[in-house]
């Protein structure tokens, strides 16, 4: 394995697990209702979750670190060992990452806590991590305080709570309430559904102005690999968000047994293939495969962020670009000078 696709593969992990743990907190503490008993289980299991997104993010910080110490050190993994203190001591990216493992202890100390204050500080400190992310990724170009590193944070913590939301509505919340009355499964679900179409449109306008800071020419979506995966990821969301309009207008209003309102929603229903005669079991089955759909999807757009990441943004490619070709128009200029001077 390349080191460039090792560094990526370990820059998803990441992503992933940071991405979990956050929508898993968000789940816990603004989408699952607090006094119900009936999600008892799936709150033990978000729990289980939020464990094993800390594990993995853990691992995937000393991989990165590894791998940043390399290319600072320029040696081999002797060399980054021996590297490493220095790096965490006297680097900006050090101090960031002791800041990420500190949170990550704080956060797996709050476990330890009574629910009641586990959950909001688990959160707090959750999206707290998610800074570093952003202070270590192509938006801290312009300096840690700048309005880049503030619009890519929310992009995160946006896509945070939709992505990580969903993949843990699928993993840990679905399998456990698959035996619960409909109604308050329903109710959970509504909550999630605008929470997501909120933290989505956040997604949508943070990330557009993303795409603009890092490529800043239109053609720059198609000729340069940056651009092309950006498109790629593009794509996915809006595939992603497509499912989730399907579940929220026609899959929950048929689990409830309300019809869908509206044009948009009649069509919808007709895609979903929901009718007013549609069996609740078959409602539900529905609901909880497209939610899984939709997570799966999601775990494909944050390996696209994570390929970004690691990859030379598009305005750099096309300076790199404009540069080399002022520098070739410059040489075929002396080249042609001297026979232009024997001619005359």
């Amino acid at each position: 394995m390349t080191s460039l696709a090792a560094a990526t593969l370990i820059q998803w992990l990441a992503l992933t697990s940071l991405v979990v743990l956050i929508g898993a907190a968000g789940l816990d503490l603004f989408v699952l209702p607090s006094t119900a008993t009936t999600f008892d289980d799936a709150r033990a299991s978000l729990r289980r979750w939020i464990v094993f997104a800390i594990a993995m993010l853990f691992m995937a910080t000393l991989g990165h670190l590894l791998i940043r110490t390399r290319t600072m050190s320029g040696g081999g993994l002797g060399a980054a060992m021996a590297a490493m203190p220095v790096v965490l001591t006297r680097t900006h990216f050090g101090a960031i990452w002791i800041a990420r493992l500190a949170g990550l202890a704080a956060i797996a100390g709050c476990l330890a806590m009574p629910a009641r204050l586990a959950r909001p500080l688990t959160f707090a400190l959750a999206i707290g991590l998610g800074l570093t992310t952003s202070l270590t990724g192509h938006a801290s170009d312009w300096g840690d305080f700048s309005v880049s590193v503030l619009v890519d944070y929310v992009h995160l913590l946006a896509a945070a709570i939709w992505v990580g939301g969903l993949v843990s509505l699928a993993a840990a919340v679905f399998p456990r309430v698959s035996g619960a009355p409909a109604p308050p499964v329903v109710s959970m679900a509504r909550r999630f559904s605008t929470l997501a179409g909120t933290a989505l449109a956040i997604v949508v306008l943070s990330g557009s102005y993303n795409a603009w800071v890092q490529t800043r020419i239109v053609s720059a979506l198609w000729t340069t690999t940056y651009g092309r995966v950006l498109l790629g990821k593009l794509c996915l969301v809006v595939v992603v968000a497509g499912f989730g309009a399907v579940n929220r207008f026609a899959v929950l209003p048929g689990l409830a047994g309300t019809r869908s309102s509206g044009l948009g929603g009649t069509l919808l229903s007709r895609v979903a293939s929901v009718g007013p005669h549609a069996v609740p079991g078959a409602l539900r089955a529905r609901l909880a495969g497209f939610v899984a759909v939709e997570a799966l999807l999601g775990l494909l757009i944050l390996a696209c962020t994570a390929v970004l990441t690691e990859s030379a943004p598009a305005r750099h490619v096309i300076r790199m670009r404009h540069s080399q070709t002022m520098d070739d128009m410059a040489d075929e200029a002396q080249k042609a000078a001297p026979h232009g001077h024997e001619a005359r």
